[in-house]
């Protein structure tokens, strides 16, 4: 269990159109809301090749990797759409409790 406070982001830090870096009791985390208005989480690293998901894109509330687009819900599922619309799974990742804070969001590893 972690010794470290949460994190306090602003609410309005954390956009829908591309995902923004977090450090999260010593942890790399990218974090972004979606459309819902709901914060979403997955870490900094994607899984497949390493590459940087800050400012990443998020389409329809899922951030996509600029590398080979992968996906992810921000829930904890990794995927990759195929041109024809399938849906393969890629696996679990980590992310973040968010929890609203008035104008912050507060966010804890799980």
């Amino acid at each position: 269990m972690s010794t470290d406070p949460p994190v306090r982001v602003p609410r309005t830090a954390i956009r829908t159109d591309v995902a923004g870096a977090v450090t999260v009791d010593g942890a790399a985390f990218v974090v972004w809301c979606d459309g819902a208005g709901t914060v979403r989480s997955a870490p900094r690293r994607c899984p497949h090749l390493d590459a940087d998901l800050a400012g990443a894109p998020v389409v329809h509330g899922e951030l996509v990797c600029p590398n080979h687009g992968w996906a992810f819900d921000g829930a904890g599922a990794a995927f990759k759409r195929n041109e024809r619309g399938r849906v393969d799974p890629k696996g679990e990742v980590e992310t973040l409790d968010a929890r609203p804070d008035g104008d912050e969001v507060v966010l804890s590893r799980a």
